[in-house]
């Protein structure tokens, strides 16, 4: 099995049955702890989930990503429906899934392409998640930078699964508290590096950290297995831990998080030992402390990267938001005044319907990508500043 082939999930379904893939993992909390012991939760999937060789090839870790991501939709589906075994029916509940919440957006050349096979539509979707098919990003190091929330599709299927309809404000209050939780964590440590500061700056100008409600509510209580709060103390843990040390304050925060969330007493020492276990047993093969945790390798060269992709679609960009009256007049906006949250929410959208149109702004569309709009607006008026003339926006 080649998962960086055509065929790659009818093959996987082939090779492994029903009982290989949902037997070993007796809950939901059975299969996070696999999804954390093969990296995947931390964006560094260097094994499968079971036990079995996935291929004969030496998968890269991107591949490991896809073939967990796979399996674990089709964990969730097959947990939900013991007397289902017709992957045919999973791969069209997975796609709708991605539809309903609007993720998985593809390249206009992969939409083009898109056929009847329900599979070869899922491989499709499943890589657009995981990586950007674009030249501007050529290393896997480039790439590997959005597969830290990769999780977060594992999440939102546990949601839409049970409750639909829930699926997308779900993801949306997810992704605040990705961000509200992370920005705590980052503040409670004694010694900030250039990373920290930049990470914070961006939390801070999404307006999310300021808002007084607690995203997430609802969901968190209404689950027994408890993996929505395992996950974002698994990420608290990682923006924390980015040396070999927890200062004290750093202790207190997660001790701290694990009362608020709810969860055991020692389940935020089992999260950092889990962590430390998997950075020992990979030390060759991943990036974690080596370079950069995975909450900074997300944003190492956001900035820069960010930037370039402005100035190489910048014709197309200034087309499209030129015709956008609305558009252009927030963003415009944004340069003399702090926007509020419902024209963020504004901005926010009808950049999304941009992005979907241009292949290579769908960056913006893999996990977390949302959070870098904050950046995007603060370099759209600086770098296209003919969209912008002062004498036509006013306020």
């Amino acid at each position: 099995m080649n998962p960086s082939a055509t065929g790659w999930i009818d093959k996987f379904f082939h090779r492994f049955s029903k009982k290989q893939l949902v037997a070993p993992f007796a809950t939901h909390d059975d299969f996070y702890h696999a999804l954390r012991v093969s990296g995947f939760v931390y964006g560094q999937a260097t094994t499968g989930l079971i036990q079995a060789q996935l291929s004969e090839l030496k998968l890269s870790k991107n591949e490991f990503s896809k073939v967990n991501l796979l399996h674990s939709l089709y964990f969730i589906y097959a947990k939900s429906n013991p007397e289902q075994s017709n992957v045919v029916k999973f791969l069209e509940h997975a796609l709708a899934f991605y539809s309903d919440i609007e993720r998985g957006k593809i390249t206009m050349f992969q939409r083009l392409s898109l056929g009847k096979s329900a599979s070869k539509n899922l491989e499709k979707t499943i890589t657009s998640r995981i990586q950007q098919s674009d030249s501007t990003l050529k290393t896997e190091g480039d790439l590997e930078f959005s597969n830290v929330l990769l999780a977060t599709d594992v999440l939102t299927y546990m949601v839409y699964i049970e409750t639909p309809s829930k699926a997308k404000d779900f993801s949306e209050s997810l992704e605040e508290a990705i961000i509200k939780y992370c920005y705590s964590a980052l503040q409670t440590k004694k010694h900030k590096d250039k990373y920290d500061t930049v990470l914070l700056d961006l939390f801070e100008s999404s307006g999310i950290v300021k808002r007084a409600t607690v995203p997430l509510g609802e969901f968190l209580i209404t689950r027994e297995d408890k993996v929505i709060q395992k996950y974002l103390l698994d990420l608290c843990c990682i923006a924390v831990k980015d040396d070999f040390g927890v200062e004290p304050n750093e202790l207190h925060f997660i001790n701290s998080l694990v009362k608020q969330l709810q969860l055991a007493e020692n389940d935020g020492d089992k999260a950092l030992k889990l962590l430390d276990t998997f950075v020992a047993d990979n030390k060759n093969q991943v990036n974690l402390f080596n370079q950069a945790h995975p909450v900074h390798h997300f944003y190492k060269q956001t900035s820069s990267n960010v930037e370039r992709l402005i100035m190489r679609n910048k014709k197309r960009l200034i087309k499209e938001i030129t015709q956008s009256g609305e558009l252009l007049k927030l963003l415009g906006q944004s340069t003399l005044r702090d926007l509020d949250n419902e024209e963020k929410e504004q901005v926010k959208d009808q950049l999304l319907d941009i992005f979907k149109s241009i292949p290579s702004l769908t960056i913006f569309l893999l996990p977390g990508g949302a959070l870098l709009l904050p950046l995007f607006i603060k370099f759209i008026p600086k770098l296209l500043p003919s969209a912008f003339n002062e004498n036509e926006i006013k306020g």
